[in-house]
């Protein structure tokens, strides 16, 4: 019996089942089953359908489902009513848990051989090693999931659940206090208020959420660096895994500005070896903590977005392995990745579009710095604005928030104060506005203006 033939049958017994026993449906899930497993999307459909009924506590058994779908304005989407009779004629309750089995394995395979028929066309047609390795990469780690090319559409009911969940969590982790996603690790910026319009307290900035793309522009020496640092440190002091490519400084520079943050020692005295007894005792023990962080570093320069995927890739494959999964990935700075196109707008889109799918993919925040062009210099007003982005407008575009750095007293050293503006110019579900922090370049730290 051909697989074609095997599905089609094994997914109707599984069917009848459901409509037989309602209890079977444990046994099925527990197996990894899912709509998406179904050679067919009727049958894939009514399986969802009937998990949602049995779940709801609806009758499923034969008459029932006959009626309810003749109902539907849909039921052309479903199997045929004469169809669905006969799905309870030879199927036994006591093999479903078999049977759902046998059907996630044929499911794999016809879903590995599109991915692999698929790669081997990529083969023929990809040019640059990079993208033809990013490829590969992307299937061999959807086939050691487990997982082909299943539908990616998501129906009303399973957005629904989605929702819930995602909305159940967020009340606990207002309740808890504690935020959902990565903070920033700058009290100024995690701190809770209440806002003066609605009177609920909320973040001052919300924490970086999982698949989102945040981008962090600036002009050079306005601190971006040292702010990424600050962040990428916190997250690593609470436990979380943390990534960091580094393509414009070298390790130890980066380095350096992680010891001074953790041990208050100034940055220049350590690249200048005038520590005192004292400053040397502050920074070994800094560096025994820095020692078990778990910080990773890429310093490797002018790498394509398709060699950093492939990194991040097995990286985070890796740590999941270990139980100790990837929370914050930071790239310094976005305008340094090597991308295909004819100009700069069209390879800065890539490179774009390509952090997105990154974050999507590796459902982990990706926090992107940037430089900006020399616009915003010209102007009385110096402070940067969303066209002043370098290169690009489809940064603006795929951001989920934009945050400008802007020093005042690098320009007009007068001033006669250190403090720096976090301009927030987009945030999706958040308020754009201005808050204010206090730079100490000595030891690249961040503190409440």
């Amino acid at each position: 019996m051909s697989d074609a033939m095997k599905s089609k049958r094994w997914e109707a017994d599984l069917l009848g089942c459901l409509m037989l026993d309602s209890d079977t449906l444990a046994d099925m899930e527990a197996t990894g089953l899912t709509a998406g497993d179904f050679s067919n999307d009727r049958r894939g459909r009514l399986f969802s359908w009937l998990a949602a009924r049995i779940e709801a506590r609806k009758p499923t058994d034969m008459i029932s489902v006959v009626e309810s779908i003749a109902l539907r304005a849909d039921r052309a989407d479903f199997p045929g009513l004469a169809e669905v009779s006969g799905y309870s004629d030879d199927c036994s309750p006591v093999l479903a848990a078999h049977i759902a089995g046998e059907l996630v394995g044929l499911s794999y395979r016809r879903n590995a051989l599109q991915q692999l028929t698929a790669l081997v066309e990529a083969y023929r047609q990809e040019t640059e090693p990079d993208g033809l390795q990013a490829r590969a990469e992307q299937v061999l780690a959807g086939l050691a999931r487990g997982t082909g090319s299943t539908s990616t559409w998501t129906d009303g009911d399973d957005l629904a659940r989605l929702l819930y969940d995602d909305l159940r969590a967020r009340q606990a982790a207002h309740r808890d206090g504690k935020p959902l996603g990565v903070p920033w690790g700058v009290h100024a910026l995690d701190r809770r208020e209440r806002d003066p319009d609605t009177g609920r307290s909320a973040p001052t900035l919300p924490a970086m959420e999982k698949g989102r793309l945040y981008l962090m522009p600036a002009r050079p020496a306005m601190g971006k660096s040292s702010l990424a640092c600050q962040v990428l440190l916190s997250a690593a002091q609470r436990g979380e895994s943390t990534a960091v490519y580094q393509l414009e400084m070298e390790a130890d520079g980066l380095g350096r500005k992680l010891l001074s943050l953790i041990s208050g020692v100034p940055t220049a005295v350590m690249r200048d070896g005038t520590m005192t007894g004292d400053e040397w005792d502050k920074t070994r023990a800094a560096l025994s903590e820095l020692s078990q962080l778990p910080i990773h570093l890429d310093t490797k320069p002018a790498q394509s977005i398709d060699m950093i995927a492939s990194k991040a890739r097995r990286l985070a494959t890796r740590l999941q392995r270990e139980g100790k999964p990837l929370r914050l990935l930071v790239i310094d700075y976005a305008q340094l990745i090597r991308s295909e196109g004819r100009s700069t707008e069209e390879r800065l889109s890539g490179v774009s579009q390509g952090l997105l799918a990154l974050a999507k993919e590796l459902q982990v925040p990706v926090l992107a710095l940037a430089q900006l062009n020399r616009d915003c210099e010209k102007r009385a007003d110096r402070r940067p604005q969303l066209s002043d982005l370098r290169g690009s407008g489809q940064f603006e575009q795929d951001a989920h928030a934009i945050l400008f750095i802007y020093r005042d007293a690098y320009y007009n050293p007068m001033c006669g104060h250190n403090n720096t503006e976090v301009i927030i110019a987009k945030f999706r579900d958040s308020k754009t506005r201005t808050l204010y922090l206090k730079f100490i370049p000595e030891t690249q730290r961040f503190t409440d203006a």
